[in-house]
């Protein structure tokens, strides 16, 4: 696995979405990092911070910021997935879905 070259965004997200109660969840075993928070509902949010260069993402189609959305059992909960290229669009979207 190369070397994460997105750590600067990643910083960036996390520190913009802190207030949201997001956490750094990345785990070692992640192909990259994570944040996580905590819904009121009791549901989970996970958005991955993929690499910078597309060529590096395990799948390279794939957009940097990838956001899914958890159950408390850890079941997916449809309709909350996205998936976007651009760190402020990504803010901007959780603080809309701060629910």
């Amino acid at each position: 696995m190369a070397d994460y070259d997105n750590l600067k965004v990643f910083n960036y997200v996390l520190n913009a979405v802190k207030s949201l109660g997001f956490v750094d969840t990345t785990s070692p075993n992640d192909f990259c990092p994570s944040i996580t928070r905590e819904l009121p509902s009791g549901s989970f949010q996970k958005v991955f911070i993929d690499y910078a260069n597309p060529e590096l993402r395990e799948d390279p189609a794939c957009l940097m910021f990838d956001v899914s959305t958890t159950d408390k059992e850890g079941y997916e909960e449809p309709g909350y997935d996205f998936s976007v290229d651009d760190a402020d669009e990504l803010i901007e979207a959780l603080e809309q879905r701060d629910v």
